[in-house]
C-alpha cells in the first residue's frame, strides 16, 4: 500500500507541476540567440577542444612526432587527428621493406639530386632505421635484418661496373662493402634468366610486419595519454588570437579544436592543407597471392628495375608484389586507393614469367598505398612561411618506414622550439634532436 501511495504522490506531483509552468511558457519557440547544437559540450570543450599539440596526420610521422613531443613535454596535451579510420596513405599501406636504397636506385638518385646528396639521404635512412628499431623495439615491430636482393635486368647489367665505386662511397658510413655479387641465388631462387641476369645483395636491409609496427606506434601514444581521434578531417590552420584553430569534419559536421602550435604530417596529402610546399602523391599498387602449393624458394625481399618493382616471402607461403608506377607516372600522381590493369596486369605477369615462371598462382587481395614525393627529392621539416606555429614533417619520398620515425623526431624538435619561442615557456628537453643532422 505504502509503494502505491507514493507512486501516485509523484505522479500527483509531476503533473501539478507541469502545469505550473503554463502554456506561454512551454508553448514558447524563440530561439533567437541560441547557437545551433554543438558536437562537444561544456565538458568536452575543456577537456578535448583546447590542446597545446595538435598533429595531423596519425601514421609513421605523425604519431612518432607526437610520441616525441610528449616524452619531451610529458605535461603537455597532445592530439593527433586522422582523416580515416585506419592510416589512408603508405604507412600500413606498403610492403613492410625496411630498404635505405638498391644499388640501381642509388645510382638514379646520384644522377638526379647529385652524389654526395645521394649518399647523405642514404646515411639518413639507415640512421633513421637505427632510430626506429632502438625506439620501437625489433621483436615488436617484427624486424628481421635479412638483407634484400635486387635482381637485374639485360638492360642494367652494364651498371654492375660501377658497384666498386658506390661501395667505395659508401665504406666510410658502413665500414664494409653494401652491395655484393650474389649471381648464385639466380638459380637457388628459381627465378627465370630470361630477364634476370644478376642479383646483388644489400646486407643492411631488411623487412618488418607494418601491421606490428602501427600498433606499436599506437599503444606507445596511448600510453603516454596521447588522444588519436580517428574519422576526423582536419582543415587548414587558421592563425587567431587565441592561437591556432583546426576545424575537423567529423559525421559531415564540423568542430573546431585550437592548440598552441600545430603539425602537419600528412606525407602525399600535405598539398592539400599546406600547397606552398610543393609535395606530390605517388601511387604504389600491390597484390598478395593465396597460399602457394610448393614451398617458396626465397626468403628475403627483393626489388627489381631500379627499385620500382619489389616483392618479399609472406605468412602462409604467400608473395607480396608491388610496384610498377613507372608504367604509368602520370596515372600514379593520385591520391585515389585503386588499382588499375595498367598496373595489375603486368604485376600478374611479373608473377608467372619471372618469380614463378610457368606457374599461375592465385591471387587473394590487392590494395594500393600512398607515398609522397618532394620535386627536389629531399626531406622537408620546416615551419610554414606565414603561418605561425605551423610545421610540416615531410621527408619520407617512398621511404617511410627507414624516414619516419626520425622525421618525426625533426619534427617534434621544431614544434617544441616553436612553442618555447612564441609563449616564452621554457621547454622540457630529454635527448633534443638536431634537425640538421
Amino acid at each position: 500500500m505504502k509503494k502505491c501511495f507514493l507512486f501516485y504522490l509523484l505522479l500527483f506531483c509531476h503533473v501539478l507541476f507541469a502545469h505550473i509552468l503554463g502554456p506561454e511558457i512551454e508553448g514558447s519557440r524563440d530561439i533567437s540567440g541560441i547557437p545551433n547544437a554543438s558536437l562537444s559540450s561544456f565538458w568536452d570543450a575543456n577537456s578535448e577542444l583546447e590542446q597545446d599539440y595538435i598533429i595531423i596526420g596519425a601514421g609513421i610521422v605523425g604519431l612518432s612526432t607526437a610520441i616525441e613531443v610528449k616524452l619531451q613535454q610529458p605535461e603537455a596535451r597532445v592530439l593527433v587527428l586522422e582523416r580515416g579510420i585506419l592510416p589512408v596513405g603508405a604507412s600500413s599501406r606498403n610492403a613492410g621493406f625496411t630498404c635505405i636504397g638498391s644499388f640501381t636506385e642509388l645510382l638514379m638518385d646520384m644522377e638526379e639530386i647529385g652524389e654526395n646528396e645521394a649518399i647523405n639521404q642514404m646515411q639518413e635512412r639507415w640512421r633513421g632505421l637505427e632510430t626506429l628499431r632502438r625506439k620501437m623495439g625489433e621483436e615488436a615491430i617484427g624486424f628481421a635484418m635479412t638483407g634484400n636482393y635486387e635482381l637485374i635486368g639485360h638492360n642494367l647489367a652494364h651498371l654492375l661496373d660501377q658497384m666498386d665505386r658506390v661501395n667505395a662511397l659508401l665504406y666510410p658510413i658502413f665500414r664494409e662493402n653494401v652491395f655484393i655479387r650474389k649471381d648464385d641465388k639466380l638459380e637457388e631462387f628459381g627465378f627465370s634468366r630470361d630477364y634476370i641476369c644478376a642479383v646483388v645483395l644489400n646486407q643492411f636491409e631488411g623487412q618488418l610486419d607494418s601491421g606490428m609496427l602501427m600498433q606499436a606506434l599506437r599503444k606507445k601514444a596511448q600510453e603516454l595519454g596521447i588522444t588519436i581521434r580517428y574519422g576526423s578531417k582536419a582543415e587548414r590552420p587558421i592563425n587567431t588570437p587565441k592561437g591556432l584553430e583546426v576545424n575537423v569534419c567529423i559525421e559531415d559536421r564540423r568542430t573546431t579544436f585550437t592548440a598552441k602550435v600545430v603539425g602537419i604530417c600528412i606525407n602525399a596529402f600535405t598539398s592539400e592543407l599546406i600547397p606552398e610546399i610543393k609535395i606530390v602523391p605517388g601511387r604504389a599498387q600491390i597484390l598478395l597471392t593465396e597460399p602457394l602449393n610448393e614451398p617458396l624458394k626465397f626468403n628475403a625481399p627483393l626489388h627489381m628495375g631500379q627499385g620500382f618493382w619489389f616483392f618479399r616471402p609472406m605468412p602462409e607461403n604467400r608473395i607480396l608484389l608491388g610496384g610498377g608506377r613507372n608504367l604509368d607516372f602520370q596515372g600514379e600522381t593520385t591520391t585515389k586507393l585503386e588499382t588499375t590493369p595498367q598496373i595489375m596486369g603486368p604485376l600478374k605477369k611479373i608473377l608467372s614469367t619471372i618469380i614463378l615462371p610457368g606457374e599461375n598462382p592465385q591471387i587473394e587481395r590487392t590494395w594500393s598505398g600512398i607515398m609522397g614525393f618532394s620535386e627536389d627529392r629531399l626531406p622537408h621539416i620546416e615551419e610554414v612561411p606565414g603561418l605561425a606555429n605551423v610545421v610540416v614533417g615531410f621527408g619520407c619520398n617512398g621511404m617511410g618506414i627507414a624516414r619516419g620515425y626520425r622525421t618525426g623526431e625533426k619534427t617534434a624538435a621544431i614544434l617544441i622550439e616553436s612553442m618555447s619561442r612564441t609563449y616564452r615557456a621554457p621547454a622540457v628537453l630529454n635527448n633534443s634532436v638536431n634537425c640538421t643532422d
